[in-house]
């Protein structure tokens, strides 16, 4: 295997040297290829995602084919502005010249698929990439198979190997991939893996971007109204059975609310997973046994540690699907506070009278990747937001920090490093070079060449005045 991946590595590197920058025209032919194309994928997308971990068919729809189809739409609409030379002004002390950056591609690029979103965050990055002119080694995740297939057929019939290749296999040849010399590297997966990636990538001196995750807060006012809380904190728990890096991960409640909380609570889960649910395909499963029964370990161990389940664990072992749950009484020494969760289990603590009983406590967890605030009142907003770090924040809802793609996605440390979405995941594969020109024979530079002359140290005397 490893030969085979050296030669398609010699192959673009040989291709990158030839042509470093893919041109435009060609870009804009194998995007529009491929927005033509996916569209005839729909059906067995849905049958693979199915198989690999029983996704329903409205998710794959929205969180998958639909994110990929935004994101072509947003880089050929842009394409030419995005890749264009932009002219900065002349600083005054340079008269006589012009100076522009040019986006440039980082050369060769090295995609790092998880297998969550195993379609959207292998295409997303891949379009970003591509925009900017860079040849791409893709590697998906071995963990949704299917999908990782799916992809490969897709990659072959749009792409020429020298543009862009499909690399299978497990960790190990994540690990061979991640040694060799690619101009840039973008991961996206757990922190553990990604820490690894980061020293393979540092041998190099490679650029690289991190999508990681973390413990995303849930942090609601006394203020603000239940009844309109419970399902956009519910929703990210659902999708995709939670396994998603920026889902509600901890929820942070004035204990007031708590019973009308637990009351709205059961009301929409009972809405949303009727007594037949175990039977129905609109509920995503875990990706295997092995995330399911570490799911039901760490329930075990919370209420063993002192947290309380609402209501019974109810779970489908054939499916691996568990209904949402809350884990009332927890505590930040809780194994359910050690490391994010991934999966359809909300830990509930509770604050007295204000929430700053907890935000010393909250600043010592590691950045997560969303941070959630629900409040009416400005000034908690601005307190929450003052005192917490985190990658992104949504206010009043879940999720939307990433859904504008507008708006730079990505980490803050723990959670990651480097943005993606749009115009930034564009310049996350790209280089901005600078340029600058002398126009005439007016060189500001040569007052600076020796010898220092009285007349020079004049000029440079009215120069520091005029900046003083």
């Amino acid at each position: 295997m490893n030969s085979i991946i050296d030669h398609l590595f010699q192959q673009q590197r040989e291709a990158f040297y030839k042509i470093p920058s893919i041109p435009i025209a060609l870009r804009r032919r194998r995007l529009k290829e491929l927005k033509k194309l996916l569209p005839n994928y729909l059906q067995p997308l849905r049958e693979a995602m199915m198989k690999d971990f029983r996704k329903p068919a409205f998710e794959v729809d929205s969180t998958e084919m639909l994110v990929v189809l935004r994101s072509l739409d947003t880089a050929l609409r842009n394409l030419n502005h995005w890749n264009s030379t932009r002219i900065v002004d002349s600083d005054i002390l340079l008269p006589a010249t012009s100076s522009y950056v040019k986006p440039e591609p980082k050369g060769m690029v090295l995609i790092l698929a998880p297998w969550n979103y195993p379609f959207n965050l292998c295409f997303e990055p891949l379009i970003s990439a591509f925009a900017g002119g860079n040849r791409i080694f893709l590697k998906p995740s071995e963990m949704a198979m299917h999908t990782a297939k799916l992809i490969e057929e897709i990659i072959q019939k749009v792409f020429q190997a020298d543009e862009v290749c499909c690399v299978q296999g497990g960790a190990e040849v994540g690990t061979y991939l991640s040694g060799l010399d690619f101009d840039h590297i973008f991961f996206t997966g757990s922190k553990r893996v990604g820490s690894l990636v980061m020293q393979a990538a540092a041998k190099k001196l490679c650029t690289l971007t991190l999508e990681l995750g973390g413990k995303n807060p849930v942090i609601v006012d006394k203020s603000y109204p239940m009844d309109d809380l419970v399902a956009k904190i519910l929703h990210p728990k659902f999708l995709n059975a939670g396994q998603t890096c920026i889902a509600s991960d901890y929820l942070i409640l004035p204990a007031s609310e708590l019973d009308h909380f637990i009351e709205r609570w059961n009301h929409k889960l009972a809405q949303w997973f009727p007594n037949e649910w175990k039977s129905k395909a609109e509920y995503s499963g875990m990706i295997n046994e092995k995330h399911f029964d570490r799911i039901l370990k760490l329930v075990d161990e919370c209420v063993q540690q002192g947290a309380k389940l609402e209501g019974t664990l109810d779970v489908d072992e054939k499916s691996l699907r568990i209904k949402p749950v809350l884990l009332l009484n927890s505590d930040f020494h809780h194994a359910s506070m050690q490391e994010e969760i991934f999966g359809p289990v909300l830990p509930v603590i509770c604050y007295q009278n204000e929430v700053d009983e907890l935000i010393p406590k909250i600043k010592r967890l590691e950045r997560p990747l969303s941070l959630y605030i629900f409040s009416k009142r400005n000034s908690f907003i601005k307190k929450v937001t003052e005192h917490l770090r985190s990658g992104g924040i949504t206010v009043n809802n879940t999720l939307l920090n990433y859904c504008e793609s507008n708006l730079p996605f990505g980490g803050d440390k723990h959670s990651g490093h480097g943005s993606t979405h749009g115009l930034n995941g564009f310049r996350t594969f790209v280089h901005l070079r600078s340029v600058s020109k002398q126009k005439s024979w007016l060189n500001i530079l040569r007052l600076f060449y020796p010898p220092y002359t009285q007349t020079k140290q004049n000029i440079l005397k009215w120069i520091l005045k005029y900046y003083s």
